[in-house]
């Protein structure tokens, strides 16, 4: 679904990509089996952390560790969406592609959840 099509806390980004349309997740190759789904979805969980933590450490947000949340769709609502958004607003700026050109539905934010789950219980 096109970013301009997504609404409330759940979408990504509020604007259009740039360059062509936000791809929704999970990709349509990772619908070709239930494994490439599950890493794809492992994939995104990574990305969403590590930037996280990048940005804090920069001093561009101000969460310094997602596993002060109870929920992984509270990260993904209140930290990951507003510095996705803005980072892709930088880019804009500096004449380059959305860095995450994504929309994330209720399905993946509850695959997300399951992640989380599996990666807190280590």
């Amino acid at each position: 679904m096109p970013a301009s099509q997504a609404s409330g806390p759940e979408s990504l980004n509020s604007q259009e990509p740039r360059h062509g349309s936000a791809f929704a997740l999970p990709f349509s190759a990772a619908t070709t089996s239930r494994s490439e789904d599950f890493a794809e979805t492992w994939a995104h969980y990574l990305h969403i952390c590590d930037t996280i933590q990048t940005a804090s450490e920069y001093g561009l947000a101000t969460v310094s560790a997602v596993s002060r949340f109870s929920h992984f769709r509270d990260v993904v609502v209140g930290v990951w969406v507003p510095l996705s958004v803005a980072l892709n607003m930088i880019n804009r700026s500096m004449g380059h592609e959305d860095l995450y050109p994504f929309v994330i539905p209720d399905e993946v934010l509850e695959k997300l959840e399951f992640v989380a789950s599996l990666a807190s219980a280590n």
